[in-house]
């Protein structure tokens, strides 16, 4: 181990291990979760201080976003397969 609270990989460690969310890039960075999110897809109209912010954030943090929550953002699962959850018990629909 290096630096207090860093890794021999110079990244930081965090208790529990817990993986580092983009909000903690964003915390680490200075920025709201939505910049950070730009500047990391590489999107919208940002300085390139606060991109280089933001990268620098998540390469100390260890960030790597998180394939799943993608998948389900953009409606389809790990696998490709969409689902949706209508018509279940309890639906008005």
């Amino acid at each position: 181990m290096g630096v207090a609270g860093t890794s021999s990989d110079g990244t930081r460690e965090r208790p529990g291990l817990r993986r580092a969310t983009i909000k903690d890039v964003a915390g680490v960075a200075g920025v709201s979760v939505g910049t950070a999110s730009k500047a990391l897809n590489g999107q919208g109209k940002l300085r390139q201080e606060t991109i280089d912010r933001v990268m620098e954030a998540a390469q100390q943090l260890g960030f790597a976003p998180n394939t799943l929550a993608q998948a389900l953002l953009a409606g389809r699962t790990a696998s490709g397969v969409t689902w949706r959850c209508s018509g279940h018990a309890g639906s008005t629909a």
